[in-house]
């Protein structure tokens, strides 16, 4: 009996001892957390090397008329990029074979940019061209002294 006016008195100045049952996870959840991790770790893929991916070759041209420019074509519907040298080729022809590639590039959304001096690179989509020059510098290399001249002209007159 005096064990219950203690813990009445304890209770009352709230130093009672309770027992508190921990609710145990029941196993369903238990099992649903640690089906849930490991289907996390094995949807999670394990370190493989990476396959090898379809090797790009790069054809390199060297048109030398305009109906040339049909294999540029071609190799670039074939998402292969291309070197085209214009070096054997007259200025006038270099221009049209210029125009067509490009817009066969453009058309298939790739990019084309000049290398070097007469060498021109055609991409198809999906291939990014880093540090090489600007076409627009191509049309001036390639006109004509008297072209240059009348450019030079005009260009006096509307300063």
């Amino acid at each position: 009996m005096s064990s219950k006016i203690v813990d009445k008195f304890l209770s009352f100045i709230g130093f009672e001892e309770v027992e508190e049952e921990i609710p145990e996870k029941g196993p369903e959840l238990s099992n649903i957390k640690e089906s849930g991790i490991r289907s996390k770790l094995s949807a999670r893929p394990e370190l493989a090397a990476v396959p090898p991916s379809r090797q790009t070759k790069i054809v390199s041209t060297q048109p030398k008329t305009f109906t040339d420019v049909q294999v540029v074509a071609e190799h670039l519907k074939g998402g292969q990029p291309v070197i085209v040298n214009l070096s054997q080729v007259q200025p006038e022809e270099a221009q049209r074979i210029l125009d067509y590639a490009s817009g066969v590039s453009f058309a298939l959304n790739g990019s084309a940019k000049k290398v070097s001096g007469e060498i021109f690179l055609f991409v198809p989509s999906g291939v990014d061209i880093i540090g090489a020059g600007d076409l627009r510098n191509f049309t001036q290399d390639t006109e004509s002294p008297e072209a240059k001249a009348a450019t030079r002209w005009f260009k006096s007159e509307s300063a």
